[in-house]
């Protein structure tokens, strides 16, 4: 009676394989892994289960699972399963090298996000909200770059708002960032 159950829920994952149900085709798997822990079909299956889902880290997982069953892979084509085998472990490389290129655009970008991340708290602690004074910082933010070189510093800061230290450097490191980035645009925009 077990070993029927456990030919059922596998031939249950094959029927949902071609429905592309991944995930119930990966349940089905598993409760015939449940019964019969030897079943390569059953491993087969939710390998290709996992590569529908693209979760390529689990298929080889249970690519090593299979491998270990040796002689217990009969009736399956060995060449198709390293083909297989291949194929994930390409879609595995080709992610993995996506999520890096990611990563180092974030970590690019992470130093420009955690300091304006830095001047919203520094704009909201000494309430500098009101339409005056967003006139002024933009007034800061572009005067940095005129040509009589008038430039803001930690002194007007605590002059103007009573800021501490701490708080006027951060804010003044994304006036900076904000001049540069205007620099730029302009320098791309004369190139162009």
């Amino acid at each position: 009676m077990i070993q029927l159950k456990a030919v059922l829920f596998s031939n249950l994952a094959q029927a949902l394989l071609k429905s592309q149900l991944w995930r119930r085709a990966i349940d089905a798997s598993t409760s015939c892994l449940g019964l019969d822990a030897k079943n390569a079909k059953a491993l087969y299956r939710r390998i290709l289960a996992k590569d529908g889902l693209k979760q390529y880290e689990k298929a080889l997982e249970d690519f090593e699972a299979l491998e270990k069953l040796g002689s217990n892979v009969h009736g399956m084509d060995l060449e198709e399963l390293v083909k297989l085998k291949l194929t994930i472990e390409g879609h595995k490389a080709e992610r993995d090298r996506l999520l890096a290129d990611e990563e180092s655009e974030d970590e690019d970008d992470s130093g420009m996000i955690s300091a304006k991340h830095r001047f919203d708290q520094v704009i909201e602690k000494y309430n500098m909200k009101d339409d005056e004074t967003a006139g002024e910082i933009a007034d800061w933010l572009t005067r940095g770059n005129s040509e009589d070189g008038t430039c803001v510093t930690l002194k007007d800061l605590e002059r103007r708002w009573d800021m501490e230290e701490e708080d006027a450097i951060d804010f003044l490191a994304w006036i900076n960032m904000g001049q540069q980035f205007q620099k730029e645009q302009a320098e791309c925009a004369q190139n162009f």
